[in-house]
């Protein structure tokens, strides 16, 4: 449970650190890019690290919440 949480935390700094450098319609940047790629790639592991702890484990998870709701944003 400790190593979901960490893993989970860790996923969510990186898409909370890089998601204001992602570009939007109005203000499109090719520099940018990277950051898009990052958060995308927090996303898709912090869903997975979710995933696999609802998976293996009963028990209710309520430190994971933040990568419940940040994951798809």
């Amino acid at each position: 449970m400790q190593s979901c949480s960490l893993y989970a935390y860790y996923y969510t700094v990186q898409m909370f650190i890089h998601r204001p450098f992602i570009p939007s319609p109005r203000k499109p940047s090719l520099l940018s890019f990277p950051s898009l790629a990052i958060c995308t790639n927090a996303a898709r592991l912090c869903s997975h690290v979710i995933d696999i702890y609802r998976k293996r484990s009963s028990t209710y998870a309520p430190f994971l919440q933040v990568g419940y709701y940040l994951a798809p944003l």
